[in-house]
């Protein structure tokens, strides 16, 4: 119980994060934590003809058990790559078999950077479905012209402005997607670098 406690005062000094979400934190500090360390993926924010995808699954390295490997075998799951060009973030979700109509696809995108207090920057949830694109930032609708949605074939791309997002250093994300409106793939948070 000690070693709870601890982790509470530790959680209570990221005042500017208990700001945005207050109870949030507070739920990392249990008796059982599981941790994942993934690489950061680093995105060139240059104006370039050529759009360089960095692919998540190039970024693990986890051994999978042969049970949960037959079972992404089997599903419809998507992949998610990321790249910058032209001052938008572009993410890509990919189908990996063919599908009878697109799922409905989320992603979470919370700016950072250094000149900022963290509270104070742009926390996206933008969802697209078959009604088109919603964008709420911390809890608020926004109207958003800005982002662009794309599907062709088995693919699916959306474009943000990096000013929507304050015009960041780094991108906190995780993205999901929903066939049949129930949550079926989800990833892991992971860190873009704008360079």
């Amino acid at each position: 119980m000690e070693e709870l406690k601890t982790k509470h005062n530790a959680i209570s000094f990221y005042k500017s994060q208990i700001e945005y979400n207050p109870w949030y934190l507070f739920t990392f500090a249990r008796r059982n934590e599981l941790f994942g360390d993934f690489p950061a993926i680093k995105l060139s924010a240059e104006d370039s003809k050529e759009i360089i995808w960095h692919d998540l699954e190039a970024y693990q390295s986890i051994e999978i058990d042969l049970e949960h490997k037959k079972d992404t075998e089997n599903s419809i799951a998507w992949d998610v790559a990321y790249a910058a060009s032209d001052n938008k973030l572009l993410v890509r979700f990919e189908v990996k078999k063919e599908a009878e109509m697109y799922p409905d696809v989320s992603i979470f995108l919370f700016g950072y950077s250094r000149k900022v207090d963290f509270s104070k920057m742009p926390k996206l949830y933008i969802k697209a479905d078959t009604l088109g694109v919603h964008v709420r930032d911390k809890k608020q609708l926004l109207q958003v012209k800005d982002i662009e949605f794309e599907a062709q074939n088995n693919t699916l791309i959306l474009k943000i402005p990096l000013k929507l997002l304050g015009n960041p250093d780094r991108i906190l994300t995780s993205a999901r997607t929903y066939p049949n409106k129930l949550p079926l793939d989800e990833t892991s948070w992971r860190t873009l670098y704008l360079q």
